[in-house]
């Protein structure tokens, strides 16, 4: 379900997995995986989820880029 909904958004850009299934090691992050590399999409492993809320929440509130955004709130 994931992926054919990940399908329909078509989206350009990575992908980030979160939650326990897809961070892990397990069968179902392995095969997610494998189906975004077989369709080029880049993927990462999401981190503090409260962080990525935040991220998104002030994307639209700051003048910084989502790249800048991103390495201030994770300061980084």
């Amino acid at each position: 379900e994931l992926i054919r909904t990940l399908g329909k958004l078509n989206a350009d850009g990575p992908v980030v997995l979160s939650g326990a299934l897809l961070t892990a090691g397990t069968p179902v992050r392995d095969e997610v995986r494998a189906v975004l590399r077989e369709r080029g999409v880049a993927a990462a492993t999401g981190g503090d989820p409260a962080a990525g809320a935040a991220w998104l929440a002030a994307r639209d509130l700051t003048p910084l880029s989502p790249t800048g955004l991103h390495a201030a709130l994770l300061a980084r």
